[in-house]
């Protein structure tokens, strides 16, 4: 699957980025970053005009618009932090610490993107996601 990184950190690239045209089959992975998680309600409505499927990392995302996020939830990494922070102020030496993945990862659909989309997921897809009620209240975990 080719790959093309889109750099958009602020107005006028994301303008230049409504502008932009794609293909059937494209598809939108938004990383991480300041600027996008304020932009991310715009970046949903602006990937749904296109057409796009648009991915994230948190449940926030999903409650944006987006179609679909992976990831661990904040209070999850927080959880994981403190625990970890705790071993360390118990005087458990760094350099011992193992380096840990998420305990628990979910995959979030946000059920009205899907549906506008006109999605299908195949059976052993829909073992795997989550749909999130969409309450009219967006935004936050």
């Amino acid at each position: 699957i080719p790959l093309f990184p889109i750099s958009i950190s602020n107005e006028q690239q994301l303008n230049r980025f409504q502008d932009d045209t794609f293909k059937n089959g494209d598809a939108l992975l938004l990383l991480p970053g300041y600027y996008l998680e304020e932009i991310s309600p715009r970046l949903a409505e602006i990937a749904l005009k296109k057409g796009l499927p648009l991915f994230g990392l948190y449940e926030n995302d999903v409650r944006n618009g987006f179609l679909l996020s992976y990831g661990i939830s904040y209070y999850d990494q927080g959880y994981q932090c403190a625990r970890m922070a705790s071993q360390l102020l118990h005087g458990q030496d760094p350099s011992t610490l193992p380096v840990e993945t998420p305990e628990t990862v979910k995959l979030l659909v946000n059920p009205e993107t899907e549906q506008a989309l006109h999605l299908i997921f195949s059976p052993a897809g829909e073992a795997f996601v989550e749909r999130i009620r969409m309450d009219r209240e967006k935004g936050g975990e």
